[in-house]
């Protein structure tokens, strides 16, 4: 196998073009029910912006980690993985000694002959899920704002569609919401 030169900053090599992405830092964790095992993937801790403590904290005192108002949803979730369905829940996590978090997990029985060991994919989506409220709530602003303008304003997309406008454009013309739609006009 001939080495290849690395990828510069451009995100070429060898005289390609190529698109790399970074995988979101991922922790997995196992449950062996009949066992009592519980084990930890050393990135898992890192997951949770904490050093590696070695094996894995028990398992009260994980639960304690998790947001009360979550924790019986995690319970549930755990059932339902067991009985054989995969179950994806968000969970509010405020780790000792790290920020809180926003963990996306996601967990199964591992096969169906072994109906005993549950398995989770856990990510931190803290900043993702934090970025969707701001833009959500910047949105709102920009609507509130926009409905005050005394003048008619009709914002359109690209391609000349309408994609919005604000009440002094229905009051000008006269038209509901249900009329300026029929006409192939909507807003969001």
């Amino acid at each position: 196998m001939s080495r290849q030169p690395p990828i510069d900053s451009a995100g070429t090599g060898a005289g390609r073009s190529l698109v790399v992405r970074d995988l979101p830092l991922v922790g997995v964790w196992e449950r062996d029910m009949a066992r009592g095992v519980w084990r930890w993937s050393p990135s898992l801790w890192e997951v949770l912006g904490l050093e590696p403590d070695g094996d894995a904290p028990p398992l009260d005192e994980w639960m304690n980690w998790v947001d009360p108002e979550d924790r019986e949803a995690l319970r549930a979730g755990s059932r339902a993985a067991l009985l054989g369905q995969r179950t994806e829940l968000v969970l509010r996590v405020q780790p000792p000694g790290g920020p809180p978090r926003m963990l996306r997990t996601q967990m199964f029985r591992a096969s169906s002959t072994n109906e005993h060991l549950l398995c989770g994919v856990v990510e931190d989506v803290t900043l993702a899920l934090e970025s969707e409220r701001a833009s959500a709530t910047a949105l709102r602003m920009f609507h509130a704002a926009i409905e005050v303008i005394p003048e008619a304003l009709v914002i359109r997309d690209n391609d000349g569609a309408v994609i919005w406008y604000n009440q002094a454009y229905r009051d000008l013309f006269g038209r509901s919401d249900a009329e300026i739609a029929a006409t192939g006009l909507h807003a969001y």
